[in-house]
């Protein structure tokens, strides 16, 4: 098992001091001895949250005598997954440390390994019918593009590293060989036989190592069976450099000429005409699997998500930051519905959504705006400040957070500022989480936090307070005993 999340809020938190990191890993997260997997540094460990129980994490509990010099490669991959910010990536929390472990918090998910759900298909079954396999290979390929597009190759792509999460989505895991790209070529071997593109065999390859472990899954997915065997790792070896692999089997007979065709292009030796993660998402088989014609699009935005999108203004840094962590520590059926408007909106499947594509749905729906009052909108909603909207800064900017935010989900939130537990947020608090943020701001910034948000005039933010910026003057919630957060 592996893998963390990226990017912003509740998961670009820095390594918490290395003194006392049990003790506060205990305080915020209850650790069930249900071991989830291991591995050779570690076991992962299932936990939930001390303040909502019905908010459940995966903890990776890795031993630094193990780990010796691999440390580094550990520290590399959490770095790379604070980058990431992709429904089909398994998200990353926070990591505590102390001088013997690292724990290393991540989203949980539920359903296990796609390798076991392909298992017990073949099975039953034999293999997944098309509209199944493009709807999952769709979501693996939008997480790898998304990838590819910051320079981050996987680089051991199976389906042991794809989980399955509660609504049933997929979600990569496991970046531990994962590289940032500086250069067009990476000169290591790695990966799983069976999965492995044949260029990493000869020690040098790039991005598309990765599709070519999609095109083995997406063979699999569709028989029930690998492309590549053989009765040793060597000659499972020989085969894949010569890319041996076979549709005249009967289960082939079945499947239709476009999958076939993809399959092929995502299968190619020769790395300059094998498919890029862009080219397999925009191939008609994809149309063809979910019976649609070729030249048929998608239905225009929700116009109650597109209200909510382009409204969106005025929130203060602070409630910026709360929001774009709300959504962080959300499950996925809570946003079901809002996932699939930003893929509607992020035509490049990036994981992005940038103005030209957003000045495009908005025309879709009628509606002309200015490229100025477009740049605004983006400009509001962007929490990281890359002059475009990535997938958690849409959730944060279209959710109704009087429908989502419950009392427990509040309190969990006004704890991740009141970093000392003394019931308020003060300006060193404020600091501090922001810091861990990985958005320190100054003093004059925060200053300006508490002016705005401090009612009471005291110097600082009350969980009262707090629940008011969230969610309004009138909510129930702000009635909240100051003695539920302490």
């Amino acid at each position: 098992m592996g893998c963390t999340n990226s990017g912003g809020t509740h998961n670009a938190k820095q390594p918490a001091k290395k003194e006392g990191a049990t003790t506060q890993i205990k305080k915020k997260y209850k650790i069930e001895t249900n071991i989830l997997g291991s591995g050779a540094f570690g076991k992962v460990f299932l936990a939930s949250s001390t303040k909502d129980p019905d908010f459940k994490v995966a903890i990776k509990v890795i031993s630094k005598s193990k780990l010796g010099d691999d440390i580094e490669s550990l520290k590399d991959e959490i770095s790379i997954l604070k980058s990431l910010d992709h429904s089909n990536i398994v998200k990353y929390y926070e990591t505590f440390e102390n001088n013997r472990f690292m724990y290393i918090v991540m989203e949980y998910c539920p359903g296990g390994e796609l390798f076991n759900m392909i298992s017990k298909k073949a099975k039953n079954e034999g293999a997944f019918n098309e509209s199944e396999a493009a709807d999952m290979m769709g979501r693996l390929l939008r997480a790898v593009n998304h990838c590819h597009s910051l320079g981050i190759a996987h680089r051991d792509i199976k389906p042991e590293n794809i989980l399955v999460n509660e609504t049933g989505d997929l979600k990569l895991i496991d970046f531990g060989l994962s590289k940032q790209v500086k250069v067009k070529k990476m000169h290591t071997i790695v990966g799983t036989p069976y999965y492995v593109a044949p260029e990493v065999l000869e020690g040098k390859y790039g991005l598309k190592c990765d599709i070519w472990s999609l095109g083995v899954i997406l063979y699999i997915l569709l028989s029930g069976y690998l492309p590549f065997g053989g009765t040793s790792v060597a000659d499972v070896f020989d085969k894949i450099k010569e890319a041996k692999y076979s549709f005249k089997q009967k289960e082939w007979k079945k499947v239709s000429p476009e999958a076939i065709e993809l399959i092929k292009n995502m299968l190619e030796v020769n790395t300059k005409k094998r498919f890029n993660a862009e080219q397999c998402l925009k191939h008609s088989w994809f149309k063809v699997a979910n019976n649609m014609k070729e030249d048929e699009e998608l239905d225009p935005l929700d116009p109650d998500i597109l209200e909510n999108l382009t409204n969106f203004k005025g929130s203060s840094r602070f409630k910026k930051a709360a929001m774009n962590l709300f959504v962080k520590t959300s499950n996925a059926k809570e946003f079901d519905k809002l996932r699939k408007e930003f893929e509607k909106l992020d035509e490049d499947h990036t994981g992005q959504v940038d103005a030209e594509e957003l000045s495009k749905a908005l025309k879709k729906s009628d509606i002309n705006f200015p490229e100025d009052r477009i740049e605004a909108i983006i400009n509001e909603i962007d929490h990281k400040g890359n002059n475009s909207i990535n997938y958690t800064e849409f959730l944060a900017a279209t959710m109704t957070a009087r429908k989502l935010l419950n009392e427990n989900r509040l309190v969990m939130l006004f704890r991740e500022f009141d970093t000392d537990d003394s019931g308020y947020i003060t300006k060193e608090n404020l600091e501090e989480a922001f810091h861990k943020l990985d958005s320190p701001l100054t003093k004059k910034q925060i200053q300006e936090i508490i002016t705005e948000h401090d009612d009471s005039r005291d110097g600082k933010i009350s969980f009262e307070e707090f629940s008011k910026m969230l969610l309004g003057e009138d909510d129930k919630l702000i009635e909240l005993k100051k003695s539920a957060i302490m």
